[in-house]
């Protein structure tokens, strides 16, 4: 909005200026159609929702009152104080609209706060101070009495690395600018101000952006998917958030003027997009008539222009229909209503410099804020051997223009720094840089210099100062500690930046340093500042970039300095090494090719700033989001799980209704990543996680994601969420005009397709959340992805096999011709154990192993009813395995060596592998069978032994052959035996199962055991060492060793995703018992909630002490090692969203919490006290249920106090036990008194949960038919407020606890919203006062010093 009242009427006046310009020669019909025509323009209806509903049917009865005139009125901005209002109705009492800027403050007032830039915000990845920029913005605004705001500033987005407006957005990212602009605007529209993001679109360059003498705007020419993909995405969520305006743009795309095109406004924003409020055009940016109204346009700014009386014969002559017209007032007079402005909204509080009014000071606290996010927004990039924070230095040395205020800042009465009569082309600023130039700069009420904030620390520290501003070599005092350069890059509205650098700045920074082996670089920049010049300098030890911090930079850039702040700021752009890294989007098009009509074309797409530099593989001097801090943080448990039942098909459903900010199925989200953030280092400090995803058929990287997360104390840990909805994982597909959800992001997988999908999922998932940190390795070092790629390789034939085929019973169930010798080699094993004939002692003790170990793996098939038999045959089935790997040394023994046949099978299979543990009980049984009995005639594979049959059906004795075994050839039976089996897969991958299942049901059966280190079992659970048999008949099958040795992260995605396949395959989350309404009760139904009681005997659970779970609730994987089992438990436990622990009040003896409490202290670590965030007691009231004497504790919060991460609890109470009905009442209910419900149930405990933040307390009250009320649940609102009291005290008013409260009847349907219990002013001040107490007591005994003992 360059230009002022006066020059745009000039512009009204002469509306075709152009044809004295010497260019309107040139034809632009080839132009035309270039950008599609939408017809006609959508008429609002308001059926977003209920709010808008509202709004528009008070705007269509007003506007249906109103006359032609009147109509038109409201369309154009009149002249006035703001910088546009729309005209008045005052018989209808609609009042002139008024608008102004700017984006970070009302600019041009007095008494009004100047905000740091939208680039500046953008650099903290701060959704909370995001937010609350955008209340105080708000409040600023309403306290001026202006009605709508024109901002945020969410285009351009910065195609152009030296655009001049780059600096008044949120950075060079789609996904960063809609979150930040989204948040923005809910905070100002919540104050009751309409946000007016802007500018609709792709308007990425200053120059030729407006026509004139050199010929029309230029023409942004961008294609459709780009289009939607980069540069309207943030501007859908500014749209989902509800803004009530949108500020079309100066320049042409494809061909047609922002404010007149068609497909931008009718296509893309009110139709497609479900725009409900008004179009407003950028100051004087209107260059027709009929057609900006039939394209979509609603409101002209910032005077009549080409509508007015012409706007009125239009409509008369049929031009403009009447619709048209209504259609313009209803949405600015909905937008009017939607934010409530017609009720007590304040008076215009807007005036002229030259004009003496009263003070309306609009402050308030807002320096606070501003002062906190110039310290958040504030990048570190370099800090070589902790020269920063300064240590409380004594004397510094300060130099350079930027560190001091300008001293001539205010030419132009309305901008600081300087208007455009004067800053056009300027590369800095002689004067620390606050805002920039341009409408949406800022007008501060005093500006902190960094030296002054400085200055006062040195003054305080009884240091020295010596400074120099305006010197390019200035002395050095080489006393002095540090010297510190302050410098700066400008930017302005009206041109494009000539350079990224300035000499004049490089020559100053390389000189200090030269002298100074301390010299620490701030840059306080309007976007991109290259340092290539003197980065790389020795005696450069630090470097910031401080960005546009608003009017408290000194303070804020003096509390990084100091360490009062941990920096955290990421770069919200890419800064290449050398201004020519970034190709042809350096600078804006300069073409002269079609002089009249000038045409930039978006050929690189999607590919800009980071996507651009990954694209071309050109490594920058720092890339996107990256950003140094004081301390180190380490990531782990990164996980991604698929959302419920969320749909997963290509398009959104067609039948569902448009709303404003789009399909509501773009949404929905579809995945959750987590990621577990702790600190590492020494000292507190902010993390900022970032996720990029690599979507398929898109740019291999793009942020999808972003939270920055703290203050964390070192040592301190945070689960950080990131919630991918359907948008985040389409691409824009330009044919079926829809957005498309890419395939393999699918977590829908099966065996019969997880060859393909494994892989891409992990691949897709995993190899791309990345920590963004200059401490720690990245996720896709090239070594841990490789191990990655062959784990998934590996992992896909374990998992195929026991999801495809089942268990192995299954496997032996198939009737296929080839089971039938493998049955029958099954058989012929039991001959051995029946064998007698000259046996030593040595052969007796073996061959009773030998026998047990058998029938233990014949139980695989049909497990034994007896847990005690099975016991017995594991403990010798794993000596017989035991000895397959190494053979008892003789001496134990105390007997002749084992007999030869067996010590030939020994030296022929190379005492290895567990496998042949099968084959040697064949073969050994091969000695004194007759084959003809035990195989049926099978000639084939008497055959492949040597046809040799020994041994007659119709004697009882046995006979040995002891030497028989030298010349059979067993590979020749081995071959056979994978011939025959082939389709069925590798007989060492069935064996392997087998000895799963052989783990799993012996777990089952003897799940009473003490602990972990029973030496009995101990060989048997340590499964570690018997999966190193997969390395002799199948080298490649070492995943499990590779799964061992991966970060814990991965490791735990495969795991996870197995325990997914394992859910949906049925053999997971098995149910103990049905509950008595009927439900499966005592299962674990991962990830969404584990649901367990106490209704049963003791004894169908473990016990407690032994960190063991009852039998169907871990998946057989679990149990091949003691570690692997802990891992698999604490990550489940740590990924499942909720617990409900049910009491079911038959067994007062047994209660589930106090179970659960021990459980977890018992798993090793305290990974698992930590792991549960959510817990549900549905049956609270009955905890103490049938006992004769009150319960002294309650183990319900017992528990939540064990569970350290504890984040959400939810309660039921009933009527029974928080009333009393009896005689003394006269039988009517009367609610207990709180003391008596707090005792009852022993709630004080609750203050033991450090890291609550949700209580749900759920009220059941009788029916109604039955004289229940829902007072009768009143008392539990006065417990909810005791709790929220209670933490307050508690935490010393610095964190609270939210509680929601329901009351219902009939039976439970899930947790649903409830009313927020809320604190008064009386409360409050029992709050303080009981604080004051506390504080009293602390203090009198410590006076009183240690008790007496007596």
């Amino acid at each position: 909005m360059r230009y002022s009242s006066a020059v745009a009427v000039s512009f009204a006046l002469l509306p075709n200026l152009a044809v004295s310009q010497g260019y309107t020669n040139e034809s632009e019909v080839p132009l035309y159609g270039l950008s599609p025509p939408v017809y006609p323009s959508p008429v609002g209806h308001g059926t977003t929702s209920s709010s808008w509903a509202s709004a528009y049917a008070h705007a269509k009865e007003l506007v249906s009152q109103l006359t032609l005139e009147e109509k038109s009125n409201l369309t154009h901005g009149v002249s006035g104080p703001c910088a546009g209002q729309t005209g008045a109705v005052t018989r209808l009492q609609i009042p002139e609209l008024c608008f102004a800027d700017s984006p970070s403050g009302v600019r041009g007032q007095e008494f009004v706060s100047s905000f740091p830039a939208g680039i500046h915000l953008g650099a903290t990845f701060d959704r909370g101070l995001m937010l609350r920029y955008g209340h105080a913005l708000g409040r600023e605004y309403r306290g001026k009495g202006i009605n709508v705001a024109l901002g945020p500033f969410i285009g351009p987005i910065g195609r152009v690395v030296r655009g001049g407006r780059n600096w008044e957005g949120l950075g060079a990212d789609p996904y960063l600018g809609g979150i930040g602009g989204a948040l923005i605007i809910r905070g100002t529209q919540k104050e009751g101000v309409i946000a007016t993001p802007k500018h609709w679109l792709v308007q990425e360059q200053e120059y030729r952006r407006r026509p004139g003498n050199e010929g029309e705007a230029v023409s942004s020419n961008v294609d459709d998917r780009t289009l939607h993909e980069l540069y309207a995405w943030p501007f859908m969520n500014a749209l989902r958030e509800g803004a009530g305006s949108l500020m079309c743009s100066y320049q042409r795309v494809n061909n047609s003027y922002g404010c007149q095109n068609s497909k931008l406004l009718n296509g893309m924003l009110k139709e497609e997009l479900g725009f409900e409020g008004f179009v407003v055009s950028d100051w004087d940016a209107q260059q027709a008539g009929v057609a900006s109204a039939n394209a979509g346009l609603d409101v002209v700014m910032p005077i009549a222009k080409f509508w007015g009386g012409n706007l009125t014969d239009a409509v008369n002559n049929g031009s403009v229909t009447t619709e048209r017209l209504d259609d313009m007032n209803t949405r600015l007079l909905a937008a009017w209503f939607y934010l409530n402005q017609d009720k007590g909204y304040p008076e215009k509080a807007v005036y002229p410099y030259n004009v003496e009014h009263q003070i309306v000071d609009v402050r308030e606290d807002h320096a606070s804020l501003i002062r906190e996010i110039g310290a958040a927004g504030t990048v570190l990039v370099k800090n070589v051997n902790n020269t920063l924070p300064l240590r409380n230095p004594r004397f510094l040395n300060i130099y350079g223009y930027d560190a001091e205020v300008k001293a001539q800042p205010w030419n132009n009465p309305a901008r600081f720094g300087g208007g455009y009569e004067e800053n056009f082309g300027w590369n800095t600023l002689n004067g620390t840089l606050v805002t920039a130039g341009g409408s949406g700069s800022g007008t501060p009420p005093y500006v902190i210099s960094p030296f002054k904030a400085i200055q006062d620390r040195i003054i305080a520290d009884s240091g020295t100062l010596r400074w120099d501003f305006f010197g390019v070599n200035p002395t050095v005092y080489a006393n002095a500690e540090a010297c510190l350069v302050f410098i700066n890059a400008y930017a302005s509205e009206s041109f494009d930046r000539i350079s990224l650098t300035d000499e004049f700045s490089d020559q100053l920074v390389n000189n200090v340093a030269t002298n100074c082996s301390n010299t620490i670089v701030v840059i306080h920049n309007a976007g991109i500042r290259t340092v290539n010049a003197w980065i790389d300098h020795p005696n450069i030890t630090a470097v910031l970039f401080a960005g546009i911090p608003g009017q408290e930079s000194g303070n804020s850039i003096a509390d990084v300095l100091y360490g009062d702040v941990n920096p955290s700021g990421r770069l919200p752009y890419t800064v290449a090494r050398q201004e020519t890294d970034y190709g042809h989007l350096l600078n804006g098009t300069v073409d002269h090719s079609i002089p009249a009509f000038m045409q930039s074309n978006f050929t690189e797409g999607l590919y800009i700033d980071y996507r651009a530099f990954d694209a071309k593989n050109i490594t920058p001097q720092y890339e996107f989001g990256y950003g140094l801090s004081y301390t180190t943080f380490g990531y782990a448990n990164i996980t991604v799980e698929r959302v419920g039942n969320a749909s997963l098909s290509a398009f959104p459903s067609p039948s569902v209704s448009i709303v404003q900010g789009g399909h509501p199925w773009l949404w929905q989200v579809l995945y959750r990543a987590t990621v577990t953030i702790i600190n590492t280092g020494k000292v507190a400090g902010h993390e900022v996680a970032q996720l990029y995803l690599g979507v398929p058929n898109a740019p291999q990287k793009q942020l999808r994601g972003f939270e920055r997360v703290g203050l964390l104390q070192p040592g301190e840990s945070r689960e950080v969420e990131f919630a991918l909805d359907r948008r985040d994982l389409s691409v824009w597909n330009v044919t079926a005009q829809a957005w498309e959800l890419q395939k393999a992001l699918s977590s829908s997988i099966n065996a019969k397709d997880l060859q393909e999908d494994v892989r891409r999922s992990y691949g897709y998932f995993i190899q791309t959340i990345e920590k963004k940190s200059a401490f720690d390795n990245q996720i896709e070092d090239t070594v841990l992805l490789s191990a990655f790629q062959k784990l998934g390789t590996t992992a896909e034939g374990y998992i195929e096999y026991t999801n495809e085929y089942g268990s192995v019973e299954d496997w032996v169930d198939t009737h296929f011709d080839d089971d039938i010798f493998f049955r029958c080699m099954s058989n012929a094993c039991a001959g051995y154990a029946d064998y007698e004939h000259q046996k030593t002692s040595t052969d007796c003790e073996f061959f009773r192993i030998m026998r047990a170990g058998l029938k233990s793996m014949e139980h695989t098939y049909d497990p034994p009813p007896a847990k005690g038999e099975f016991f017995e045959m594991a403990i010798a089935g794993m000596k017989t395995m035991k000895y397959a790997y190494d053979p008892p040394p003789m001496h134990l023994l105390s007997y002749p060596p084992l007999p030869d046949a067996l010590q030939t099978v020994y030296r022929h299979m190379g005492y290895t592998p567990v496998e042949d543990l099968v084959f040697l009980d064949i073969v050994a049984s091969f000695e004194n069978t007759n084959f003809s009995c035990a195989w049926g005639g099978v000639d084939e594979l008497i055959e492949g032994w040597g046809g040799i049959c020994l041994y007659s059906s119709y004697q009882d004795q046995y006979w040995l052959t002891p030497n028989v075994l030298d010349y059979r050839d067993i590979p020749k039976a081995v071959t056979y035996m994978y011939q025959t089996t082939n389709s069925l897969g590798r007989i060492e991958d069935v064996v392997f199962r087998d000895l799963l299942e052989i783990v799993e049901q012996y777990m089952e059966y003897t799940n009473d055991f003490d602990n972990w280190n029973d030496p009995k079992i101990a060989t048997f659970r340590e499964f570690s060492i018997v999966s190193d048999y997969v390395t002799y008949v199948c080298p490649d099958y070492q995943w499990f060793r590779q799964l061992l040795d991966l970060p814990a992260e991965i490791r735990e995605g495969i795991m996870h995703e197995y325990l997914l396949l394992e859910r949906d395959a049925g053999r997971l989350s098995k149910h103990q018992h049905y509950d008595e309404f009927n439900n499966p009760c005592c299962k674990w139904e991962y990830p969404r909630v584990l649901i367990v009681c106490d209704n049963q005997n003791t004894k169908a659970f473990p016990k407690a002490s032994t960190g063991r779970c009852p039998k169907g609730w871990l998946p057989s994987l679990a149990f091949v090692s003691h570690r692997m089992h802990e891992e698999v438990l604490v990550m489940m436990l740590q990924r499942t969203e909720r617990f409900d622990m049910k009491y079911m009040f038959r067994n007062i003896d047994f209660k589930i919490a106090t179970w659960f409490s021990k459980f977890l202290k018992a798993i090793p670590g305290d990974s698992s006290e930590n792991a549960v965030r959510h817990l549900n007691f549905p049956h609270m009231h009955w905890f103490n249920h049938e006992r004769d004497s009150p319960a002294l504790t309650n183990p319900s919060l017992d528990l939540a106090v064990v569970c350290k991460n504890l984040r959400k609890l939810d309660m039921t109470f009933h009527v029974e036990k928080v009333n009393i009905c009896n005689h003394s009442t006269k039988f009517e209910r009367k609610s207990r008194p709180l003391p008596e419900v707090i005792d009852r149930f022993k709630l004080e405990t609750i203050f033991g949960c450090t890291s609550l933040e949700e209580i749900y307390i759920d009220g059941i009250y009788d029916r109604p038919s039955r004289g229940g009320d829902v007072a009768d649940l009143d008392v539990l609102e006065d417990l909810g407020k005791w709790m929220m009291k209670g933490f307050l005290v508690e935490r010393n008013l610095k964190r609270g606890i939210q509680v929601e409260l329901v009351r219902r009847w009939g039976a439970w349907r899930g947790r649903v919203g409830g009313a927020l219990v809320t604190l008064n002013n009386t409360d409050m001040a029992q709050v303080r006062m009981r604080i004051g107490f506390k504080k009293a007591y602390a203090r009198a005994e410590a006076m009183a010093g240690p008790a007496l003992i007596i």
